[in-house]
């Protein structure tokens, strides 16, 4: 939480807009659970995952958990092939 909430994550973004990237999908993943998420790291996140064809249910699962994230997006993250199994442990969402 004090990551996003730093003013220099923006910079940081900037400077290396490869950055999210080279993160671990757990570590993307609770960057992207967070409230403080700002909007464009999540969409960021659902267009790059779904560009390279390669969904990562962490990745995915952080997107859902945010109570941020857009309807539309949690919308289309359902509708993700069936050959991507996304699992929820009862009480986290």
């Amino acid at each position: 939480r004090a990551f996003l909430l730093n003013p220099a994550f923006d910079v940081f973004v900037l400077e290396d807009p490869g950055l999210l990237e080279r993160l671990y999908e757990s570590t993307l993943a609770e960057i992207l659970a967070q409230k403080e998420c700002p909007q464009r790291i999540i969409d960021w996140a659902y267009k790059f995952y779904k560009r390279k064809s390669k969904y990562s249910s962490q990745v995915l699962m952080g997107i859902v958990k945010n109570p941020c994230t857009p309807v539309k997006t949690i919308n289309a993250i359902l509708k993700i092939e069936s050959d991507v199994e996304i699992t929820c442990q009862e009480g986290s969402l």
